[in-house]
């Protein structure tokens, strides 16, 4: 007698819809730009979180590995001016291109990203 594997359920796979990427990019941008005008820790959040989604979403698939490298520098020039974000000083202009140029990754790749995995990547920022 052959034992039965145990039925595990799979996420339904949604992709991303054109009004969907349109609300993800601007609320992305909107936080940047009020990040580069006028730094604060309610942008500082805000921009931080969408790029934590993203990144918890594309780890481990292998189709995404060099945009990683992109977003995990933005991460981390995130996490080196977050103390002058809470403070309310100005960014430099290095600072400013790198978190863009990782902002342009997402935008990149987030077509390919489907709903699901944005859905639980977020869920498990929010049990960190």
């Amino acid at each position: 007698m052959s034992k039965r594997k145990a039925y595990k359920p799979r996420l339904i796979r949604i992709p991303m819809t054109k009004p969907l990427y349109d609300e993800f990019g601007l609320q992305m941008h909107s936080a940047f730009a009020e990040l580069c005008r006028q730094p604060s820790s309610e942008h500082f959040c805000a921009l931080g979180t969408i790029m934590n989604v993203v990144s918890i979403a594309i780890d481990k698939d292998p189709k995404f590995e060099q945009d990683r490298l992109y977003l995990n520098s933005g991460i981390s020039m995130m996490s080196q001016i977050g103390n002058k974000c809470v403070a309310g000083l100005p960014l430099k202009d290095f600072e400013i291109e790198c978190i863009k140029i990782a902002l342009n990754r997402i935008d990149d790749i987030l077509p390919y990203i489907d709903v699901t995995r944005l859905h639980m990547a977020n869920m498990t920022l929010k049990g960190l």
